[in-house]
């Protein structure tokens, strides 16, 4: 289980570490006016040359940039992944062991063995009390509970 606890901890700081640098800035490049601008006796093809060059390489790192943050991403996604799976194996593995470690009631066993503690639990008797009125008599019993057989009737044979 402290295994398991660490792992947990390891993935989800992983997962966090990954997602900061994933979401994190990042530096592009951005056109300014020497770029945009031909420079001073710069011919028009050579400028249109410098500035196809200049986009070209902005590109790549764009590309960089973002497929850098993508993977980060990607880690960020995994680590969580990870972290989800390991923690319902180990609650999985903690309910299992919670269940064979206590296969029955010991505390509910223990207190029907123990009159002296069950009295104990129980607390204090009081005094008895008046007994209350007589109730009203039930209607002559006529047949036998189920499963009993009824006695009068050997005896009579």
């Amino acid at each position: 289980m402290a295994l398991g606890a660490l792992y947990l901890t390891l993935q989800l700081c992983s997962a966090i570490l990954a997602a900061v640098r994933g979401l994190s800035r990042r530096f592009y490049n951005a056109e300014t006016s020497e770029v945009v601008l031909p420079t001073v006796g710069e011919e028009q093809a050579d400028h249109l040359k410098r500035h196809m060059q200049w986009c070209l390489q902005t590109l790549a790192d764009h590309q960089a940039q973002n497929n850098a943050k993508v993977t980060q991403m990607a880690v960020a996604h995994r680590a969580m992944t990870n972290f989800l799976v390991g923690l319902m194996l180990v609650a999985l593995l903690g309910i299992g062991y919670a269940v064979r470690q206590n296969p029955g009631n010991d505390a509910i066993e223990m207190l029907q063995q123990n009159r002296q503690l069950m009295d104990r639990l129980r607390g204090p008797q009081g005094p008895a009390g008046p007994a209350g009125p007589q109730g009203i008599p039930g209607p002559p019993r006529t047949s036998n509970p189920p499963g009993t057989k009824n006695r009068s009737s050997k005896r009579s044979k």
